[in-house]
């Protein structure tokens, strides 16, 4: 994760590494043992470069609407994780209105 943030800090666009870390984080194990922050890095990082990389977005949404995960997310977490679906204008409603759920507790 903190690779992606980086090359996002310093507007690195490697389109064919940040292809290979979307498949390697969207590959199912990785995605589920990357807690809040780190999955939080990558979804801002590749909003922040503009790239749409539809499974790996899927992949990070399952993960932040499964058991429990949510509850480990605070408010900047669940901000910035809003923030990188609508800055890469991927509409999901699920995912949203369980982030405003879950912002409301």
């Amino acid at each position: 994760s903190m690779t992606v943030w980086g090359l996002a800090k310093v507007r690195c666009k490697n389109i064919a590494l940040l292809d290979s870390l979307a498949e390697s984080v969207a590959s199912g194990e990785a995605v589920e043992a990357f807690g809040a922050q780190s999955l939080v890095n990558v979804a801002w990082g590749f909003a922040k470069l503009g790239i749409r990389n539809e499974a790996l977005m899927v992949a990070i949404a399952d993960r932040t609407m499964g058991e429990e995960f949510l509850y480990t997310c605070n408010a900047q977490n669940i901000a910035s994780t809003a923030w990188a679906f609508g800055t890469l204008r991927i509409r999901n409603a699920q995912l949203m209105t369980a982030l405003a759920v879950r912002i409301l507790q």
